[in-house]
């Protein structure tokens, strides 16, 4: 059962911090101290309080597996200023499901710097047919569906679509597929069509780098009849034509680009963000070149002290 959750949540990272001297740059070290530590619930700090936490989607299904399995993914913390205390860098949702089950302690990784670096980017989700896998595996090993659901917080008949995903679809299917970030919606209306025009549509897929489920059904929609299995033709139903078609193509094509534009640039955005307030805090951390600034600029220190104290700005 360890192996399962170990390959679900825990996310690698490799991020690493850079010491200047003057202009000289020092030996890289690593940004965590890797040996995790037992810290009581108490004594951490939040550092982005979500007061609508409880209506996350994730809250309850990460509750769920805590109460079932316990904690896998370490919280990330830094040393807080006030004695004995530790600020939350990354975990603030599995904090409070441990706080909610009135846990006394967690394990938890020391970052050496208290910027909060944007962890979820490094992480790798599981596509659909390894999340399959891991199912199909678990349950091998004897763990009970029963199990796997409340620890996931969804139900069982869920449980058991999301292991038998690939059933009805093409070998061809799954193995162009098999990497691709397609969802289960969109593979029960890949289901609908035979083998052959199932193929049709997966390469379409994976040529415009597309998966997403309008456009899965633009597309098993636009048909042949005879491509439909017997209990799967809808009557009344009107084929799409091509010019429909290419329309939403080119719409989904457009809106994708765009996205993973948006993506690149926010990512860009973030890091930016998190060095210049990493570096303005360790100048007004040293009292000779804060009183510096105040002096000779005057007019930008009263801001640059509220951005340097500001832990709501802690990215």
């Amino acid at each position: 059962m360890k192996d399962l959750w170990l390959c679900w949540n825990v996310g690698e990272y490799g991020i690493f911090h850079l010491s200047f001297n003057n202009t000289i740059m020092k030996i890289l070290r690593p940004a965590f101290d890797l040996n995790s530590i037992r810290i009581k619930i108490s004594d951490l700090e939040e550092t982005a309080n979500r007061k609508n936490y409880k209506k996350l989607i994730s809250y309850n299904s990460i509750l769920s597996s805590i109460r079932e399995v316990g904690i896998i993914q370490p919280l990330v913390v830094c040393i807080s200023p006030n004695s004995g205390k530790y600020k939350i860098l990354d975990g603030h949702v599995r904090f409070y499901a441990l706080r909610e089950l009135k846990q006394k302690y967690v394990y938890c990784i020391i970052a050496n710097d208290n910027e909060r670096y944007t962890f979820d980017a490094q992480i790798n989700n599981l596509n659909t047919f390894q999340k399959a896998a891991m199912i199909a595996k678990a349950v091998r090993n004897h763990v009970s569906v029963k199990r796997i659901a409340s620890a996931l917080g969804i139900s069982e008949k869920q449980i058991l679509s999301d292991m038998n995903v690939a059933e009805g679809l093409d070998g061809k299917v799954v193995e162009i597929l098999k990497t691709a970030n397609v969802t289960s919606k969109s593979l029960r209306e890949l289901k609908r069509v035979r083998n052959a025009r199932q193929i049709q549509i997966a390469q379409m897929m994976k040529s415009s780098n597309n998966y997403s489920f309008t456009f899965v059904s633009s597309l098993v929609s636009a048909s042949l009849p005879c491509d439909f299995h017997e209990d799967q033709r809808k009557p009344g139903k009107t084929r799409m034509d091509f010019s429909e078609i290419r329309t939403l193509e080119m719409a989904s094509d457009s809106l994708e680009k765009r996205a993973k534009e948006s993506l690149e640039k926010y990512h860009a955005q973030i890091f930016d963000l998190v060095t210049i307030i990493g570096f303005l805090r360790r100048l007004m951390g040293d009292d000779r070149i804060k009183g510096y600034i105040s002096r000779n600029f005057a007019d930008y220190y009263p801001e640059l002290k509220k951005i340097s104290e500001n832990e709501d700005m802690m990215i």
